[in-house]
């Protein structure tokens, strides 16, 4: 269930343009822009919608950064460069 105004019905893109404001305007993909926004589900699912729906509507190229749980420490008590 999505809480909007009644003029958006359930449409979870209207929510995400009402909420993010339109991703093809510059601006609007901005750090500044994005921090103090967010839409709270109760369920996992409707993230993984919603995060979905939002990723297709960002320019350019998708890209995954991944990240470590830990850093391996070599014999020596230094870390791998890079």
């Amino acid at each position: 269930m999505l809480l909007t105004p009644p003029d958006d019905g359930t449409d979870p893109e209207k929510l995400l343009d009402r909420v993010y404001g339109s991703f093809s305007n510059p601006d609007n993909t901005t750090a500044d822009h994005l921090i103090g926004r967010a839409v709270l589900t109760p369920c996992n699912a409707q993230v993984d919608d919603l995060n979905n729906k939002a990723l297709e509507k960002f320019p350019g190229e998708l890209r995954t950064y991944n990240s470590a749980d830990d850093v391996p420490e070599l014999a020596d008590g230094a870390y791998p460069p890079g």
